[in-house]
């Protein structure tokens, strides 16, 4: 494993060093003109850029205030509204009656006393008469 990568290195330097003598030989084929033409715009480049960095350091007092720095706690507020009305919507509301049954029901599971009630067919009969007066006194309630 190793031979191979040090073979693959000494490839690679190979290479580089073909391609660092192809654009030296390119560079010395440059005329002088040329040489000073891109040499000036290197230096023009140069300054450019020291002078961006010089710009970029400077402080101002109101660079928090830049988008960027609100779109994460945007994007949460925006989250949590949508949770918040997934879970308060209003027409979700008409489910809750429903919630006292079932849990009455899960009372009588876990009480092991009571499972010969729950077993027992009577049960049920009576159950059902009771739920159906239930709904029968919610009509009557409602109309």
């Amino acid at each position: 494993m190793k031979e191979m990568t040090k073979e693959v290195t000494s490839k690679d330097e190979q290479f580089e060093q073909q391609v660092k003598a192809s654009l030296d030989a390119d560079v010395e084929a440059l005329d002088a003109d040329t040489r000073k033409r891109l040499a000036g715009i290197r230096l023009q480049t140069l300054k450019a850029q020291a002078l961006n960095a010089q710009t970029n350091n400077k402080v101002s007092l109101f660079s928090w205030l830049n988008i960027n720095n609100f779109l994460p706690a945007g994007a949460l507020v925006l989250a949590s509204l949508f949770a918040v009305f997934l879970v308060f919507n209003p027409q979700n509301q008409e489910a809750l009656p429903l919630q006292n049954d079932q849990v009455a029901v899960f009372e009588l599971l876990d009480n092991t006393e009571e499972l010969d009630a729950i077993t027992d067919a009577d049960f049920y009969v009576w159950l059902d008469e009771n739920l159906n007066q239930d709904l029968e006194e919610d009509a009557d309630t409602a109309s």
